[in-house]
């Protein structure tokens, strides 16, 4: 029993293990070698003390249990030191209107107007808050633009979260938020300071990090989530649809409150367009490329101006500080909940792979190349590589730097080669397809890349022989494809195609396939057209196990 429970103590971290082995782990964070190095020596040195001491058990378990939450207790330093770096810049406000022009927008009567910069002239002036739900009460008399929401002082129902206030302050509007919890302070602040570059937020004005105090800019708009409680979907019934949310590809028609959820839909599309809707889809895949993830995506967010939408409320937000697999995860989440919400049809991964297979369903598989998207998504078996990202790791070691690159494929049927090429840095790329079903795959390639990357992608495919575009023009491209495959149109073809690429184009990927008994004669020949065409100096790349040419040519020499 003692010996027990001796060992027991031993295993027990005492707060000295964690300290010292916090200190280890923030260690090996510096960047700087000058810095990191002597600090782990010393750590060292201090570490050996104590296991001198008989604490090797109780250093290593508390060394264990660190490196186990250090992650979110690093997370949450960053966070807090983003914070402080945001806050002690001035806000820049040129650019914003002034009080009296926004109060003028807001449509207060002449005599509050006056009134309320009189008052502001000695402090701030609180002109209106908002309640719970999203109504306002006025403390200067009538607000246009809150005409349908305006309430009297017995009807308030006090925010359970964030206190908000329209203010005057410094000759301008704005929206003071108090937040209840920290970290939905931290949330907003670093969400709107990623999104600064867009018109389409708020923009921060001035911080209060020991008050947890926000000023944001006032847009002078119409709240969605209002507009369409006035045609018939309450806020209530807009919490109740977001709350029966089921979960990423869950939900059907035969939900629960699904009802409900016709109901809210069609109020929506009583308030906005579709027009409306296709920006605000753009709104919140932009959101998620400058690494930011909503969280609370509902109708309540979206603001409306002059038939534009706009975003507010980033309290629930994340921002990234890394496009991972958890970036991922939460902007495919978001996606759907949006596609739930609004009706709409966002691509996400769960119905991008089902898009795929129907596609492959109505044709042969083996002629659609695999492709690995990244973070452990992928299409089709990756080993060969003759063709889709297979190709394009064998080829990459063989090609100079595409950044910034214009590529032309000519008809080879490889859009998974073209996606990692733009994955890679290339500016643009364009195909030719003459099978509606490779179209629809191609796109489907880029789609899928763009989700997980993250990022758009200039691929653009256009449908029909490359033959049959004797017209189109062919100038400007940094570097063209050819590769061999069942739909490639033919060396013919490809070598009219190439003969009418413009002399800035002076890279060719070229390949054919070689399959009689005279396959060196022929290649030979192959070779030679390719030469004849502009491109003589020429770099054979071996593929293994697949009997093709495939060559580097260029027009001039490297």
């Amino acid at each position: 029993m003692p010996s027990r429970y001796r060992l027991h103590r031993a295993l027990v971290p005492t707060y000295w293990d964690i300290v010292l082995a916090r200190c280890a782990y923030l260690g090996l964070q510096i960047s700087e070698p000058r810095l990191r190095y002597p600090i782990l020596l010393g750590l060292l040195i201090v570490a050996a003390l104590e296991v001198w001491g008989g604490n090797l058990l109780r250093f290593a378990a508390g060394l264990a249990a660190l490196f186990l939450v250090s992650p979110i207790a690093w997370r949450r330093i960053e966070r807090s030191r983003l914070l402080r770096r945001i806050a002690s810049k001035d806000q820049p406000v040129d650019g914003l209107p002034s009080a009296e022009a926004t109060l003028n927008e807001m449509g207060l009567y002449p005599d509050a107007i006056e009134e309320i910069l009189s008052a502001a002239s000695a402090g701030e002036v609180v002109v209106a808050e908002l309640d719970q739900n999203n109504r306002v009460l006025s403390h200067f008399g009538s607000i246009g633009v809150y005409a349908g929401t305006l309430i009297e002082p017995a009807d308030f129902q006090p925010r359970s979260r964030n206190r908000m206030q329209i203010v005057v302050d410094s000759g301008l509007v704005a929206i003071k938020k108090t937040y209840s919890a920290r970290d939905r302070f931290i949330n907003e602040v670093l969400s709107l300071d990623a999104l600064k570059a867009n018109g389409w937020v708020p923009r921060i004005i001035s911080i209060d990090s020991k008050r947890r105090i926000l000023y944001q800019s006032f847009i002078t708009s119409e709240n969605l989530g209002s507009l369409m409680a006035e045609r018939g979907a309450s806020v209530g019934v807009q919490y109740q649809v977001g709350k029966a949310y089921p979960g990423p590809g869950l939900w059907h028609d035969n939900l629960p409150r699904q009802d409900q959820r016709e109901a809210l839909l069609r109020a929506l599309h009583s308030v906005v367009g579709e027009e409306f809707l296709v920006n605000l889809e753009k709104l919140v895949e932009l959101t998620h490329q400058v690494g930011v993830s909503l969280r609370d995506v509902k109708h309540g967010n979206v603001l409306i101006r002059e038939s534009m939408p706009y975003l507010c409320d980033f309290d629930l937000s994340h921002r990234f500080s890394r496009d991972g697999v958890r970036s991922l995860l939460a902007r495919d989440r978001e996606r759907d909940r949006f596609n739930y919400m609004f009706g709409r049809d966002l691509p996400t991964m769960q119905s991008l792979r089902c898009e795929l297979a129907s596609i492959v369903a109505q044709g042969d598989e083996s002629e659609f190349p695999p492709a690995y998207f990244g973070k452990g998504h992928s299409f089709g078996r990756l080993r060969p590589t003759y063709a889709g990202s297979g190709k394009w790791r064998m080829l990459r070691k063989y090609l100079p730097e595409i950044r910034g690159a214009r590529i032309v494929d000519l008809g080879s049927g490889q859009p998974v080669v073209l996606a990692e090429m733009l994955r890679a840095g290339a500016a643009a790329a364009i195909t030719f397809e003459p099978d509606p079903i490779h179209v629809r795959f191609a796109s489907l390639i880029q789609r899928y890349f763009e989700l997980v990357d993250n990022r758009s992608y200039d691929l653009k495919v256009v449908q029909g022989e490359l033959g049959s575009f004797r017209d189109c023009d062919l100038s400007g491209y940094d570097l063209a494809v050819a590769f061999a495959g069942p739909r490639s149109p033919g060396i013919e073809t490809i070598c009219a195609a190439v003969s009418r690429l413009d002399v800035t184009t002076n890279l060719l990927l070229a390949e054919h396939a070689f399959h009689n008994s005279a396959a060196e004669a022929e290649r030979d020949r192959w070779r030679q057209r390719l030469a004849d065409c502009g491109f003589p100096h020429q770099r054979p790349i071996p593929v293994p196990g697949h009997p093709v040419g495939l060559v580097l040519a260029r027009r001039h020499p490297a």
